[in-house]
């Protein structure tokens, strides 16, 4: 419905421009009021209806058809043909409804725009603070018959019905004279109401995220441009340093800046992926600047020569001066290029401050996958791209921006030979992807695939550490503790055998028997966790003692130097960990006859190796299970772990440590 009504003021808005047009040229208006039209109203209405067919669901689409039709389209056939029949046949009584209209079309453009500004880019509201304001603006609206009722005559802006007077109002009530001074001030003022929803539009800009900030940059470039851009050429008119440009037809290109704010409308709601606002600002504002400097520049000396030889500098001194000032800004220009990127469209991050600013987020996370969108928002912000997506092999992703196209650069995140996604990004708004920012995009890669490496390792090593717990758990529950209840039991029957004179020496043997093997079983089970051995005497001494207990051949490898070094608790607990484990794969597993162990420290580095002549197995198609646990505790150390087998030719597992000198 909306859409049809769209089109429908589009036809409506032709028709009163061509009507217009017509009446003016046929009462011989200036040809200057003529091609305000296609400064005016016509680019609003193009712009309305392009967007009305290119994205007819935006609510922005149909209120900048509204904007061009109620501000500019109608007005025109009402101005042109009420100024044509007064400048023929002077006031007549029906005049006052035209002039009426105007005003109320021109009051409810305001409004429209006011709604279109405050609500882009996709035309709702989202802000309680929008709902309220742009509602209370329809009020405005009372404003017109008031002016009816508190005016004897009909009130018109003199600029668009220039030359008609004294127009009576027919619902003029004379006790209500004293209001009609405040009712035109308020009036004249409420068009001020569209400062608001710029303010509405710079507020939803902060609050926007990053890729909703890049599209209303537009609108704000496009508004700035045409307010300062369109501005400047009459304050430089009203001091009389460039006169002659403000006489005849040429004055009308001044009012082109206007043309800005349609078309940045389009773009932003369009979003073209040919062009980049980034860009245009950066150059735009930096090349500004420079003109406003050196037109600056120039104003002072004309003025400071007109004051010394009371004439004006002629205009090929001006063009010398002109270029003088302008090779000696040059430099300036690389400063002010940097200026821009902080003034303009926010801090640029360095590639430093990139990898510090990720780096420090990881410390503030459990899950790394989180900040998955803090690395796209630095790469596009350090680097330029236009969008980058994330995505990682568990189906995790990150975008930032709308990945249109082909990637112009692609990034993988690995960490000790595995892949845990890829970058992808866009291309650059400015120029290719330079070496730096390669390397930037390769850092990030890096420490976000380590930090997605250590989330996943934590999590296997606290699973592995529950079902350990479990572990022991369940055998001292369905082992010791249960030996313990029967030992009690036992113990019980022997108080009562005592009682009567039937206790013998064997039975009180026989429990003692039984309490010492319930405290053999204790202390393996204590072994397999931590053993005092392992505390005391170290690890060689400890290892050699698991050795001695096993029911195969075990020949340890290692120098007696050894013997007297001690390493930290963790150190040793996994490394005793890791041969020990190695030793139970050997035997519930290989079918080996004998195993071999060999522990060695050199340059900084504690080497384990455990190896056996069993049946092996083939590792490419044969799935780790417990040597996964087993490689997680090593690397949770910053050790590292290789299998060697083959069917039919034995293992060997190998782990380092660092341990220092």
């Amino acid at each position: 419905m909306r859409t049809t009504v769209g089109w429908l003021l589009v036809g409506v808005s032709v028709a009163a421009l061509l009507t217009g047009i017509i009446i003016g040229l046929g009462a011989g208006t200036e040809l200057t009021a003529i091609l305000w039209i296609f400064i005016g109203p016509v680019p609003f209405l193009a712009a309305g209806a392009y967007l009305l067919w290119r994205d007819p669901e935006n609510p922005t689409s149909f209120r900048l058809v509204a904007v061009a039709t109620l501000s500019f389209a109608l007005s025109v056939p009402l101005e042109a043909g009420t100024v044509a029949a007064y400048r023929a046949n002077g006031p007549a009584d029906w005049m006052w409804l035209p002039l009426t209209a105007h005003d109320l079309l021109g009051i409810a453009g305001t409004i429209v725009a006011t709604w279109t500004v405050a609500l882009l880019v996709d035309g709702h509201i989202h802000a309680l603070r929008e709902r309220r304001y742009l509602h209370l603006l329809w009020g405005l609206l009372l404003l017109v018959p008031l002016m009816l009722v508190t005016n004897p005559f009909v009130y018109h802006q003199d600029i668009a019905f220039s030359g008609v007077d004294g127009i009576p109002s027919p619902f003029f009530v004379p006790g209500l004279a004293s209001l009609g001074g405040p009712a035109v001030g308020l009036y004249e003022a409420s068009y001020l109401v569209f400062l608001g929803g710029i303010v509405l539009l710079v507020m939803r800009y902060r609050d926007a995220p990053f890729s909703v900030q890049r599209r209303l940059r537009w609108v704000l470039f496009g508004g700035v441009m045409a307010i300062a851009f369109g501005l400047w050429p009459f304050v430089l008119g009203a001091l009389d340093v460039l006169p002659s440009l403000f006489h005849g037809p040429l004055a009308g290109l001044f009012f082109l800046p206007i043309l800005m704010l349609p078309v940045s409308i389009v773009i932003a709601v369009d979003e073209p992926d040919w062009i980049d606002v980034d860009f245009v600002v950066n150059k735009t504002f930096v090349y500004g600047v420079l003109t406003f400097l050196i037109l600056l520049l120039y104003v002072a000396f004309a003025a400071f020569s007109g004051i010394v030889a009371e004439s004006r500098l002629s205009v090929e001194v001006a063009i010398i001066v002109t270029v003088a000032v302008a090779i000696a800004f040059q430099p300036a220009r690389r400063w002010l290029q940097r200026k821009a990127d902080r003034w303009v469209f926010g801090d640029r991050p360095t590639s430093y401050e990139a990898v510090r600013d990720f780096t420090s987020s990881l410390g503030g996370t459990d899950d790394p996958t989180e900040l998955l969108g803090l690395m796209a928002d630095l790469i596009v912000r350090a680097v330029g791209a236009r969008w980058v997506c994330i995505d990682l092999t568990d189906g995790a992703t990150a975008r930032e921006g709308s990945p249109e196209g082909d990637a112009v650069l692609e990034v993988p995140m690995n960490f000790a030979d595995e892949q845990y996604g890829s970058i992808r990004c866009g291309a650059k708004t400015d120029g290719r992807f330079s070496d730096e920012d390669q390397r930037l995009i390769h850092t990030l890669a890096a420490q976000g695939a380590l930090a997605i490496s250590n989330s996943q390792l934590a999590g296997r090593l606290v699973d592995a550490q529950e079902a350990e717990r479990r572990r022991i758990e369940r055998n001292i529950h369905d082992g010791a503790q249960q030996e313990l209840v029967a030992l009690v039991a036992r113990l019980g029957m022997a108080r009562h055998q005592l009682q009567e004179g039937e206790l013998h020496p064997a039975d009180v043997d026989e429990l003692r028997r039984e309490a010492t093997r319930i405290l053999a079983e204790l202390r393996e089970l204590a072994q397999g966790i931590h053993p005092s051995v392992l505390s005391d005497g170290g690890l060689l001494e400890a290892v050699e003692d698991r050795c001695g207990r096993l029911p195969i051949e075990v020949r340890l490898d290692a120098p007696e130097s050894l013997r007297n070094q001690r390493f930290s608790d963790n150190i040793e607990g996994a490394a005793y960990f890791f041969i020990t484990e190695s030793l139970t794969n050997v035997l519930k597993h290989s079918d080996a006859t004998s195993a071999r162990v060999g522990i060695e420290r050199t340059n900084g580095v504690l080497s384990m190796r455990v190896s056996d002549n069993g049946c092996g197995f083939d590792a490419g198609h044969t799935a780790e299970h417990g040597l996964a646990g087993l490689r997680d505790r090593v690397a949770a150390l910053g050790g590292t772990m290789t299998v060697a087998t083959a069917t039919g030719s034995g293992t060997t597992l190998s782990a380092t440590f660092p341990v220092g000198p």
